[in-house]
Parts: C-alpha cells; structure tokens; sequence
C-alpha cells in the first residue's frame, strides 16, 4: 500500500492503473502517462508559458498525496457497488 505522504508520480500512476483496471477493464490505462508527464513538466517549468513551482507545501509530492487520497476514496465508493 502506498504511504500518502510519500507519494510519488509513480505510485499515482501504479494506484490509478490498479483502480482503472478493476472497476473499468476496457479503459486504456495509455492514458495516465502522458497526463502524469504534463503534470511533472508543470510543476518543474518545462511546460511552455508556465514557471516551476517550487512553493514549500503545495508542490508535486502534495499533489501526488491528494491524488492518492482521491483516488483510494474513488475506489472504495466504487467496491460498495454504488456506482460513480
């Protein structure tokens, strides 16, 4: 299991893999990548017309924390069955 605290791009991509596959098996989990690399080359100032963010709390780990909270209470909404 993921430790919130220390998530990384990685481990959202790893969790957002698992919960699309379980509760969608026809979504293309091809899609996740290229969203996780847009939102790394935000946050680090690669993307074009936006400046890095290198504020203290609300940076990229915050991020990834907030995706795996959200994702972890999306999937268990999902396993009690009472759809989306």
């Amino acid at each position: 299991m993921v430790n919130p605290a220390l998530a990384t791009p990685s481990d959202v991509l790893t969790l957002t893999t698992r919960v699309l596959a379980r509760h969608f098996p026809g979504a293309p989990p091809a899609l996740v990548p290229p969203v996780l690399a847009q939102i790394e080359a935000l946050f680090a100032g690669w993307y074009p017309g936006y400046f890095g963010c290198d504020m203290l709390f609300h940076d990229l780990t915050h991020t990834c924390d907030a995706t795996i909270a959200l994702l972890k209470i999306l999937d268990g909404h999902l396993q009690r069955g009472t759809g989306v």
